[in-house]
């Protein structure tokens, strides 16, 4: 069982961070996984630790769970990656038709006129993802 001697919010990452003693010093580490590994046992190294709602800094354990990386990809909270407006027309400058694009990880699903149109079909593509790998 790892000690936490003390904790930090990692604010790029938006995860929170915190010291364990490893030998004779102090070893950065994320809080999740510590707050796991001492409640369930070491976590096996083809998974990852999972923020069920999708927020970094929330280590409840009731919160967290073990999910292969692809699993743990599309269990992401819709951002602004994911639907995008994009201009389609760059050759007159001060007249461009605002458009959607959607993509979902790498793949590229569509564009789209309105911006209510690309979230819902950006919703039905994730949650079709989230069936195909098992959440």
């Amino acid at each position: 069982m790892k000690e936490i001697i003390s904790s930090y919010y990692h604010k790029p990452s938006g995860y929170r961070m915190c010291y364990t003693e490893r030998g004779r010093g102090k070893a950065p580490q994320y809080e999740h996984r510590v707050l796991w590994e001492n409640s369930n046992g070491v976590i096996p190294s083809d998974k990852v630790i999972d923020h069920i709602n999708g927020i970094r800094d929330d280590n409840r354990l009731e919160n967290l769970r073990v999910v292969t990386p692809l699993a743990n990809c599309y269990n992401r909270v819709v951002t602004p990656k994911g639907v995008c407006p994009v201009s389609t027309d760059k050759r007159y400058k001060g007249v461009q038709k605002k458009k959607w694009r959607v993509q979902l990880g790498h793949e590229h699903i569509g564009v789209y006129d309105s911006e209510e149109e690309a979230t819902a079909v950006y919703l039905q593509a994730l949650e079709l993802k989230k069936v195909e790998v098992g959440l």
